[in-house]
Parts: structure tokens; sequence; C-alpha cells
């Protein structure tokens, strides 16, 4: 009984130290970012990657997908070229299916104008602005699940231990 109290607490206070880590490099990273500058960029081609991935689920390898839009933008007479997949938050896009990797390309048109964030210290350094925000959302609701875990586990288990004391 012991041994099982100990083996929980110390596994969702990894939950709870791998939530806060996370939060935190997370949150100096959008820092970093919000500080960038805006620039107008233009899509230059849009492929779909495809990629065997081991699979937790099946157990197996499985084909994912993963969408990629090339973009070029201009800082001070330069001209750069990026893709969506080589930003800082290392967000990478998979689909299990092709067919929503088309859709998720077909938001964006070849030759279309969109805005970029890119680090003035090293503008090579750049990701869609339309973009930016979804992977906010997916960093923070990543480790906030984790972190969550992790508190709620190390509650329920000492008040469950607490009681059986009293």
């Amino acid at each position: 009984m012991k041994i099982n109290i100990i083996f929980f607490i110390i596994l969702f206070s990894l939950f709870t130290i791998v939530g806060l880590i996370g939060l935190i490099k997370s949150c100096l990273i959008i820092d970093k970012i919000n500080k960038w500058e805006l620039v107008d960029g233009i899509i230059v081609k849009k492929i779909i990657s495809d990629e065997i991935t081991e699979s937790i689920d099946s157990g197996g390898k499985q084909m994912m997908y993963k969408p990629i839009i090339y973009y070029k933008y201009t800082v001070d007479g330069k001209e750069y070229l990026n893709d969506s997949n080589n930003n800082i938050l290392n967000v990478k896009t998979y689909y299990g299916n092709k067919k929503n990797a088309k859709k998720y390309l077909n938001k964006y048109l070849e030759e279309e104008t969109i805005k970029i964030i890119y680090n003035k210290n090293n503008p090579q350094e750049s990701i869609i602005k339309a973009e930016y925000f979804g992977m906010k959302l997916l960093i923070f609701g990543f480790f906030i699940i984790f972190l969550l875990i992790g508190i709620i586990g190390n509650t329920i288990i000492i008040m469950k231990h607490y009681k059986a004391i009293l």
C-alpha cells in the first residue's frame, strides 16, 4: 500500500514538474516572439510530406501527412525563404490522412500575401502570424493538462491518505 502511494506521488509530481517547466519555457519563447517584427510575406509553395512514424495507438508504423507552407519575405532589402515547419516553437502539423492535410493547405493560396512575424536580430527565424495563435494554444493546452493531472492526482492521493490516517 505504501509503495503504491509513493509511486503515484512520484508519477503525479513528474507530471506537475513537466507541466511547470513546459509552461515556463513556452512563456519565455512566446515573450521572445512577442518582441519580433511583422512583415508581409508571400506563399511560394505548398506540399504534403508523407512520413512513416511509430504509432503508440496501433502499436506499429503509421503513415502521417505533414503539410508544409513555404513562404518568402523581405527584411532590409534581403529576401528570406522559410517554411511553416521550421519555427522557434518546434511545432509541426501532422494528419493521419491526406484529405485533412489538403484541407489544411487549402486555407492558403500560392502567391497569397500573408503576415510573417520575424526575429529582428535573426531575420531567418520566423513564423506565419495566422499559425502562431493556434500553436500557442496547443502548447499551453498540452502543458496545462500535464500540470492539472499532476496537481489533481497528488491532491486526491494526499486527501485519501490523510483520511486514512485520521
